[in-house]
């Protein structure tokens, strides 16, 4: 996958077979020296959530367990609207984003992947490639 120039952080659709019913919100910032992915994730541990980068792709997934009340001694469930099910969210980097640096934190029910960009003294400059000739090595 090729990351374009200039390309803005991005939100892909989920791929076929991996869409999910829970829907996480997310917002995206851009700020001078990084780009800050925040999402709601109540009631959710960081062993229920894994963000991984593969191909200039961020993808945000997890699953949020049920916890079962019906057949404890003595407890009956009246009604259960709350969900637990799996989610997946995918973003895809621009060119000038540092995979190496990112980092994420969960915090009272708020997820935050920052992913910092890189500097002018990261950025890959052009390479000239030297050309040699027919039977030399």
């Amino acid at each position: 996958m090729s990351r374009g120039r200039g390309r803005e952080l991005g939100t892909l659709a989920a791929p076929a077979g991996a869409l999910s019913a829970l829907h996480i919100n997310c917002d995206v910032v851009e700020k001078p020296d990084r780009y800050s992915i925040i999402a709601d994730a109540p009631g959710m541990s960081g062993d229920d959530i894994q963000v991984e980068l593969q191909d200039g792709t961020l993808k945000v997934s997890g699953e949020k367990s049920r916890q079962h009340e019906e057949g404890k001694q003595g407890h009956k469930v009246w009604r259960q609207e709350r969900s637990f099910q799996k989610f997946q969210r995918c973003f895809s980097l621009p060119e000038d984003a540092n995979p190496d640096a990112i980092n994420a934190k969960l915090e009272h029910g708020v997820l935050t992947v920052e992913v910092p960009k890189l500097t002018q003294t990261t950025k890959a400059e052009p390479k000239r490639i030297k050309i040699t000739q027919g039977g030399s090595k």
